[in-house]
């Protein structure tokens, strides 16, 4: 019993240790900015006192001179010669997803029930055996529980990296992302080009029609030049099968089959809409055209500074329809533009695109997007049926 403490006592230390590093790393001081200024401009000269940090995304800094949190912030700098600079920096903090809760609750659920190790009989020396027997297991364990978060670390460090080298290959071709100015893959900061505090949504809303519409334009356009990369960046992206039409109408009866919980709707009406919806899901896989999507590019994701527009959260890139993030943008009902700005913004969108059709283009991104609302949709009466059943009031319009 004694040696199994001992070893617990060991492990624990490792743990301790491990977390000391670790937020050891989470820290850089002003010294250690200023130090990766100085390299970006050494023509320039700048005093620790020059250096402001403050933290952006409503999180807090413990302290005037440390920057501790996996968030983003925004970097003040000013030359000897006057002349002020702004980066933004983040530290990515590969451990933040990790869900020990969730963790504990699968090992409890696969753990084997165990027999009563005093079943057959009592004393010191059972007892001990017994607790000999769970020290080791716990052990165990927790060894079992630093493995995984080990591996589910290095497979975030990696992805971090991937997108981080990816975004690197598009600033050679659009504005659209944060200019990559320096990383340090033992901290995993990253210093780059400010991307804003103020997000699209409180931009649109401070802007007339005109100046709305120029802003989207900008968008539309760098977006363009993104997807225009894609082969550049491709070999570091995951492999998507392209999707065929079966895949659209599997994807369709998914959702429809959500109002038939709701009893909106029979199997025998579910199977009649489907089959009606082959023609739409055979073109849409016929002229399936895969490309990077962004997790989000909604009016929430997108900054605005001095009305140049920014992807502040670029991590977690993958592929996906081409037509996926211009949906997320052009329909989200923040956006609140007419059908003549959202064909406006299609024929922008085309013209950049390298030997695209305009009218392919729109008939894509008119179907997709049915495909896409319609599964929303059914989604959405669900949710609304069964709170109705509950008595739950919503002021909601379908």
């Amino acid at each position: 019993m004694l040696w199994g403490v001992a070893i617990s006592v060991v492990l624990l230390g490792a743990v301790l240790v491990f977390m000391f590093s670790t937020a050891t790393k989470l820290k850089v001081s002003k010294a250690y900015v200023k130090r990766i200024i100085s390299k970006l401009m050494p023509e320039k000269s700048f005093a620790n006192d020059s250096i402001e940090i403050e933290p952006l995304l409503f999180n807090e800094l413990p302290g005037e001179e440390q920057i501790e949190s996996r968030f983003c912030y925004h970097i003040k700098a000013v030359a000897d010669d006057g002349q002020a600079y702004e980066f933004e920096a983040r530290i990515f903090d590969p451990a933040a997803e990790y869900d020990e809760v969730l963790y504990k609750e699968q090992q409890k659920s696969a753990r084997p029930q165990e027999e009563s190790m005093n079943s057959s009989g009592t004393g010191m020396g059972t007892t001990t055996h017994a607790a000999g027997i769970e020290t080791a297991q716990s052990m165990l364990r927790d060894q079992a529980k630093m493995e995984r978060e080990d591996q589910l670390i290095q497979k975030n460090i990696k992805k971090f990296r991937i997108d981080l080298e990816i975004v690197k290959k598009l600033n050679q071709f659009s504005s659209l992302l944060p200019k990559i100015h320096f990383y340090d893959p033992k901290k995993h900061f990253v210093l780059s080009e400010y991307a804003g505090s103020v997000n699209l949504k409180d931009s649109l809303a401070d802007i007339d029609t005109a100046a709305k519409q120029e802003l989207m334009t900008a968008i539309v356009t760098e977006l363009a030049h993104i997807h225009n990369a894609f082969d550049q960046v491709s070999v570091l992206l995951p492999a998507r099968k392209p999707m065929t039409a079966e895949d659209y109408r599997k994807l369709l009866r998914q959702g429809l089959k959500q109002l038939v919980k709701a009893n909106l709707l029979t199997e025998h009406q579910v199977s009649e809409l489907v089959n009606e919806y082959y023609p739409v899901a055979s073109w849409l896989g016929e002229h399936f055209s895969g490309n990077i999507r962004f997790r989000g590019l909604t009016p929430y994701d997108i900054h605005v500074v001095d009305n140049k527009p920014y992807i502040r959260n670029w991590e977690g890139i993958d592929t996906s329809s081409t037509m996926t993030n211009l949906l997320e943008l052009l329909k989200d009902p923040i956006t609140d533009i007419s059908e003549e700005q959202e064909a406006l913004l299609l024929e922008r969108y085309n013209q950049v695109r390298f030997d695209a059709s305009l009218e392919q283009t729109v008939k894509l991104y008119h179907l997709t997007s049915c495909h896409l609302l319609t599964i929303q949709l059914c989604y959405m009466m669900l949710y609304i049926k069964r709170r109705a059943e509950k008595g739950i009031e919503d002021d909601i319009l379908i």
